[in-house]
């Protein structure tokens, strides 16, 4: 289970609140991941990595396809990283993030 909530530094205010759930499935030997955000949910095929330390998933949406990679850090963070790509465009980057654990400072 991986609950993200992300507040804007200036005044506090949510900016994102994301939820998700990773399961394994024993037919198919593959993770999968159901995700929350704004009322839309997704169900996406997960690969774990850095020795069960990170996931990626991605999706796809018309031309647009989206690879995210989140990593657990030395420091208990998560580092997350986003790529989007649009029809037979490069991939761009979209958005990259350090998640501290609540209580962290």
């Amino acid at each position: 289970m991986i609950e993200g909530v992300g507040r804007a530094k200036t005044d506090g205010r949510l900016v994102l609140q994301a939820y998700g759930i990773a399961s394994y499935d024993d037919a198919t030997g593959k993770y999968y991941m159901r995700a929350f955000n704004d009322g839309r949910w997704l169900e996406t095929e997960t690969d774990l990595s850095g020795n069960g330390n990170g996931l990626s998933w991605g999706f796809t949406v018309g031309d647009i396809r989206t690879r995210s990679t989140m990593r657990l850090t030395d420091a208990g963070e998560w580092a997350e990283s986003h790529e989007i790509t649009i029809g037979e465009q490069p991939p761009k980057k979209f958005m990259e993030l350090t998640v501290k654990p609540a209580g962290v400072k």
